[in-house]
């Protein structure tokens, strides 16, 4: 019963609870109608709602065709990837100079999200891995856990941790302290290291069992969900902010490329370090592959820690330099008025 609500009860609590959503936007449409933009009060034709029922079937159908042919699917990715970030970089050469400079600010962002998202992506993958080969089946000595659901810890931390630190941005903010985003992210850097050192460092602590403590995992959650936290839906705003208008859905949907290559990265990495499919799986192994690979790991996160400290300098340098000539260009409209 427990393993039938925990793994496929909880598809059909996101169905309902998704169904509750579109019901909500159904019965406050006016509410939300009234609180949007302009063009959220435009008439949508029975044209447009086909165009956009026949571009979501074959996107289901792209996705379905991707996860059928994964090799094929990660060269495609690659591809959209690269396109629509040097559409963006194009777009950012048409702009005009105030926009360069603030779109340029974008471009380091969301390479300082990908950054990031390759250390979240890691989750399910190389961590999952090491968890399900070297996890105790018991936390705290008596409570029987599967190490294949490990990656529950993040989602448990992220509810229990969220509140708190939503109070810490507040106490912050009443002593006139806002961090920017690059600082945010460094932070974040710094509790990811923290967690993969603790992960490698994990490997030398194996029991008589072969297993290493569950302690050690959910540990390493809880300074992985704190980084989390800390970026949350860090960048989405700041997008808004600093691109035109015209480009702003097309920014958040690089953002979200940028986003999906860097788990695919994540993805491949942790495949190519993978034990052999004929080698045996020992502790030992485990031990010796991962502990490297995640300590290594934490150095390079304490690097772009302070690699995003020196970038969030030069983030403030461009969004200041777009935001004086777009003063001086109002200026000289009002003049010319």
């Amino acid at each position: 019963m427990i393993v039938w609500i925990g793994y496929q009860g909880n598809f059909f609590l996101s169905a309902g609870i998704m169904s509750v959503n579109m019901l909500l936007f159904f019965i406050f449409r006016k509410e939300l109608i009234a609180a949007g933009n302009t063009i959220d009060r435009h008439f949508i034709g029975l044209q447009t709602w086909m165009a956009f029922v026949i571009g979501s079937c074959l996107a289901l159908g792209s996705l379905y065709w991707l996860f059928s042919h994964l090799e094929t699917g990660k060269y495609v990715i690659y591809s959209i990837g690269v396109l629509a970030i040097a559409y963006f970089i194009l777009e950012i050469c048409r702009a005009s100079a105030a926009y360069r400079f603030k779109m340029g600010s974008v471009l380091i962002v969301i390479f300082i999200l990908m950054v990031f998202y390759f250390y979240y992506g890691q989750m399910n993958t190389s961590m999952n891995i090491y968890a399900i080969n070297l996890m105790d089946d018991q936390l705290l000595g008596f409570i029987p856990f599967r190490p294949e659901s490990s990656s529950a810890f993040n989602p448990l931390w992220c509810c229990l941790l969220g509140s708190p630190l939503v109070f810490a941005y507040q106490w912050l903010e009443k002593r006139g302290v806002s961090p920017s985003i690059p600082s945010k992210f460094s932070v974040a850097f710094v509790f990811s290291a923290v967690a993969f050192f603790l992960l490698g460092l994990s490997a030398r602590y194996i029991g008589e069992n072969g297993k290493i403590a569950a302690e050690w995992i959910v540990v390493v959650h809880l300074f992985q969900a704190i980084a989390e936290l800390i970026v949350g839906a860090l960048g989405a705003g700041y997008i808004f902010e600093m691109v035109p208008r015209h480009l702003s859905a097309f920014a958040i949907g690089v953002k979200s490329v940028a986003l999906s290559l860097s788990s695919l990265v994540a993805a491949v990495i942790s495949t190519k370090i993978a034990l052999p499919e004929r080698h045996a799986i020992t502790p030992e192994a485990m031990s010796a592959i991962y502990s490297e690979y995640f300590l290594n790991l934490a150095v390079v996160a304490v690097i772009m820690a302070g690699i995003t400290l020196a970038l969030s300098r030069v983030i403030t340098c461009l969004v200041k330099k777009g935001e004086n000539l777009e003063a001086n260009q109002q200026m000289k409209q009002a003049k010319a008025y």
